[in-house]
């Protein structure tokens, strides 16, 4: 899809905007006072090392490789293991745990309501904002985000594309993502439609500052690329394997980004934008070392998921031209996600909000990578669980040190200055350092876990956002049918149904449409998607202590309930019930209705839903060579 871009000055806007917030017109001796724009790219799963300058032996990424020239780079920086937490704290500057997201599934990923983005901050501050991509933090009311600060939103739905709350049928070609909630489709590969959406959104709001989120799904799996990108790996020998299709795609798709990044910086320039934006470049968590063989991590320990540095270390480059750090130099101490909301702030100089921040500014260390600098401990987990568990994966983390540590008590610590590839425990020689890291957790979980029983809820009824769409993904506390394939099996043995848990925003008269499929699919309850379908015959809803069945038709895409429901919180369990058992519906619409409420508004059409996407097959090439 050619986007044109139109030149526009940008002299007299930037000194009018420069005296507008700061009173007065920026100048070379008090840049620092002016509001510089962010760019902050996160990519998914890619890791520490999958970039030719930090050592890959067979990814070429030019684009990456000139900014790490230019950028001030933290070394040791630390995210959680997996990407929903890790994307919390990014976006709040609190811990994970805090933040009550500790999983990336379970309605154990949905964003507190109470916490304040960093959009938020933002956009207090006069800023334009912006997000692209992949959110994971919720995709509805009060946790979706377009309820928390941005602007403009051009997202997938859940963790993934063809997660369960995803458009029905996106596969990375040509998909349907989510613009301010509402479905378009759109050409191309998913990477490139998020970076030139956001360079749409630039273009319309450069005349203020603004702040970018730019989040993409790749590197993650499914393992789908453009040939262009990924045909160049296919069949290759690298040590003592060719590697396979799957490997090729995941690095075609950091090449994808790659070729992405340099557009990106293209643009900037010509705009006159590059010199005065804060260019953030980083990846949510380790690579995915099964994709197929294994991925190279520059010795680190272990991948994804993992409470060792391989799971949670990872690359940041941080770009500012105007600024007045310098370039090309080292961070070596050791940071966090969650500094870098403190960070932003005291670097674009906004009003700061009332909140104590578990990460602090390290711009200090920016400025001066050799400035004094009070060492501290940090901690990530990899919980993965309903409720946190004391030691459960955990690492506790100091320039100097690693503890790591599992909820069977097995401790470890590791010199990380030493031994980077974390095999040689020193706990029983180091008693004293290993005594005081594990104060450290033990302040960290005493202080955290006191909120372990607090829910993040979806609200309904709230006229932010009315209908609302629940999807098994979001069954509190089981692993159910969270994605499309396992929707298409017909869900989980193990978890055949579950329950969401729900805020009713107001007293009154609700419907809830029961389905299977979602309704851009239009397909009947038992329709199979392969096989035999699944044999329903009747439909329940249990709200509040009301219990409520229904026989369903032959042929129906959904079964109807109208329900009187009170304010407040309460749980909501939807299935489908017959000769071969249960089977959640997958699927609920609900709408809190009036006299005036059309009686079919959960129809395809009603919703405005363009029909599902059915793809012949992923891996085509966009740009048409």
């Amino acid at each position: 899809m050619k986007i044109l871009f139109k030149r526009r000055p940008l002299i007299v806007q930037g000194l009018l905007f420069s005296f507008a917030v700061t009173g007065y017109a920026a100048s070379d001796d008090n840049k620092e006072k002016t509001h510089p724009n962010v760019l902050l790219i996160m990519t998914d799963d890619q890791g520490y090392a999958n970039l030719t300058c930090m050592g890959h032996p067979i990814l070429k990424t030019p684009a990456a490789d000139e900014l790490y020239k230019k950028s001030v780079r933290l070394t040791d920086y630390h995210v959680d293991p997996t990407c929903a937490p890790t994307r919390s704290a990014l976006m709040t500057g609190h811990y994970s745990h805090r933040a009550g997201v500790w999983h990336t599934i379970m309605g154990r990923e949905l964003l507190r309501p109470n916490e304040t983005t960093m959009a938020e901050v933002f956009k207090k501050s006069g800023y334009k904002t912006g997000f692209f991509g992949k959110w994971h933090l919720g995709d509805n009311y009060p946790q979706a985000p377009r309820f928390k600060g941005f602007d403009k939103t051009v997202k997938l739905g859940g963790g993934g594309i063809s997660q369960g709350p995803d458009f029905w049928g996106n596969d990375y070609f040509d998909d349907v993502y989510f613009v301010n909630g509402k479905p378009v489709q759109f050409k191309g590969f998913c990477t490139d439609v998020f970076f030139e959406e956001a360079k749409k959104f630039i273009d319309k709001n450069k005349k203020k500052p603004f702040f970018v989120y730019l989040a993409t799904n790749a590197p993650h799996s499914p393992m789908y690329a453009p040939d262009k990108f990924s045909k160049r790996f296919k069949g290759m020998k690298y040590k003592e394997y060719k590697i396979d299709d799957s490997t090729a795609n995941y690095y075609g798709m950091i090449e994808n980004i790659d070729y992405n990044l340099g557009k990106m910086i293209e643009f900037l320039k010509r705009e006159n934008l590059y010199k005065n934006t804060i260019l953030i470049f980083t990846t949510d968590n380790g690579p995915v070392t099964k994709v197929g063989q294994k991925i190279y991590n520059a010795l680190l320990r272990e991948g994804k998921g993992s409470y060792y540095d391989g799971g949670h270390r990872v690359f940041f480059f941080i770009s500012y031209p105007d600024g007045y750090f310098k370039e090309g130099v080292d961070v070596n101490k050791t940071t966090a996600h969650i500094d870098i909301l403190p960070t932003l702030i005291e670097l674009c100089h906004l009003e700061k909000p009332n909140i104590k921040f578990d990460g602090r500014s390290i711009l200090p260390l920016i400025k001066n990578p050799d400035a004094q600098w009070k060492e501290r401990d940090l901690i990530v987990e990899s919980q993965r669980v309903n409720i946190p568990i004391k030691f459960r994966k955990f690492s506790v983390m100091n320039t100097h040190w690693r503890l790591a540590g599992n909820e069977h008590k097995k401790f470890e610590l590791f010199d990380a200055l030493n031994d980077r590839e974390e095999k040689n425990d020193l706990f029983a020689q180091k008693g004293k350092i290993a005594e005081m890291m594990l104060d450290s957790y033990e302040k960290f979980w005493h202080d955290l876990s006191s909120e372990n029983s607090k829910l993040s809820r979806i609200e309904i009824g709230n006229p932010k956002e009315n209908p609302t769409r629940l999807m098994s993904h979001d069954w509190f506390g089981v692993k159910g049918a969270w994605s499309q394939r396992l929707v298409k099996k017909g869900g989980s043995k193990k978890a055949p149904s579950g329950i969401w848990k729900i805020k009713v925003d107001k007293n009154g008269e609700y419907q809830f449409s029961l389905r299977r499929w979602p309704a851009e699919a239009d397909k009947p309850i038992n329709a199979p998607y392969v096989g035999k379908g699944i044999g329903a015959s009747t439909a329940v809803l249990d709200i509040q202590g009301q219990h409520f069945e229904k026989a369903i038709p032959k042929d129906a895409v959904e079964v109807t309930f109208d329900v009187k429901l009170k304010k407040g919180n309460t749980d909501v369990s939807a299935y489908f019930d017959g000769k071969k058992g249960k089977h959640g519906a997958y699927y609920v619409y609900i709408i809190k209705t009036n006299k005036n409420t059309n009686k079919n508004w959960q129809s395809r059409e009603s919703l405005g839903l363009p029909l599902a996407i059915y793809p012949e097959h992923p891996g085509k090439d966009p740009y048409g060579e």
